[in-house]
């Protein structure tokens, strides 16, 4: 890919970013339909996750109109009273600290500061059950922990520890991951549930799904970080090891992913492939092993990308066991291969 694909690439997250809070007919309808059915329905949150992982795929861009679009955004949710309403939000906040490292001192760094300790401060206090995991929406009155919320808050806690010393952001963050590994994953698989509850032993969704299994990655490569493991504990990171070869096994043919990693001949889903592919590269990209899985997978991708948009990106997952076979383009798949390549691209 070169610097003009590259751009391309970055220029539509960022159209994309920007046109999130505009919602279609079709949208407003499909929110009507969640209230008919008694269904809860988002408020309107300019940094709920498919803001955030665009976020992510723009911070972390070699084209700089990324990294300022994504700044120029953060800044302004922060103006407009900085708020967090759930747990999933925390990849804006993710976003967030990759800004802040970069940045020279002054307002913009401050800006950051403000949104990453926000984010903080919500996951610190927000409902946890008893173990505590992070209960994904506790308005529900329910106390389920889903793979989503699960890895996306260990990759900023994780993060946060990093960037500010915060040994209590760094514990937090563990956990998240070393209870799902001991609750949510199926025995004989390896792969994960969509969620859990810990109160009533039940798990919910299918068995596999390709984005659960590349949220609770991104969560893994936050906790190892530059790769160092002598900070954690040995289970959490044979944890960890077992699950990255039971979902790298899994690579189709093709270098993709399915939407359903066990699903051989389902259909391959771009957004899934990026989060695991991004996640991958932050683990172990740079070791001589992982190379071949890598460039398959981003050789891949690139056939799904025509004119900087990324096709062949899985619908929203509506509940548990509700996953439209539906796919094209959207914000969860162009900021997953917006991301993924750009890590791929600084070690390669």
């Amino acid at each position: 890919m070169n610097s003009e694909e590259m751009e391309a690439l970055t220029a539509e997250a960022a159209c994309e970013l920007n046109d999130l809070l505009r919602k279609s007919p079709k949208e407003k309808a499909k929110d009507l339909l969640k209230k008919a059915a008694g269904r809860g329905v988002r408020p309107d949150d300019p940094v709920f996750w498919p803001a955030g992982i665009l976020l992510m795929g723009l911070a972390e861009s070699p084209a700089p109109a990324g990294r300022a679009a994504a700044e120029k955004y953060l800044s302004e949710w922060v103006k407009d009273r900085c708020r967090v309403l759930f747990p999933d939000d925390a990849l804006a906040g993710y976003a967030a600290l990759r800004l802040y490292s970069s940045l020279g001192d002054g307002e913009e760094k401050e800006e950051m500061k403000k949104a990453c300790d926000a984010v903080f401060s919500f996951l610190r206090e927000t409902p946890k059950n008893s173990e505590g995991s992070i209960i994904y929406n506790p308005a529900r009155g329910n106390e389920y922990i889903y793979a989503d919320g699960a890895g996306q808050t260990a990759l900023f806690l994780s993060e946060y520890a990093r960037v500010f010393g915060n040994r209590e952001a760094g514990d937090l963050a563990a956990l998240q991951i070393t209870n799902f590994l001991k609750h949510g994953i199926d025995d004989r698989t390896g792969l994960p549930y969509h969620a859990y509850d810990l109160s009533s032993g039940q798990y919910f969704g299918i068995l596999g799904w390709g984005r659960a299994a590349g949220w609770l990655l991104m969560g893994m490569a936050g906790i190892l970080g530059d790769g160092k493991t002598a900070d954690h504990d040995a289970g959490l990171i044979r944890g960890i090891e077992r699950f990255r070869k039971d979902v790298l096994s899994l690579q189709r043919p093709d270098g993709l992913f399915s939407w359903e990693l066990i699903a051989a001949k389902g259909h391959p889903d771009t957004s899934a492939s990026g989060m695991i592919g991004w996640a991958l590269t932050k683990m172990y990209g740079c070791a001589e092993e992982e190379k071949p899985a890598l460039r398959r997978l981003f050789d891949a991708l690139e056939t799904k990308i025509r004119d900087g948009k990324v096709w062949d990106s899985s619908a929203e997952c509506l509940d548990f066991g509700m996953y439209p076979q539906n796919y094209g383009n959207n914000a969860w798949g162009q900021g997953a291969v917006l991301a993924f390549f750009s890590a791929l691209l600084t070690i390669v």
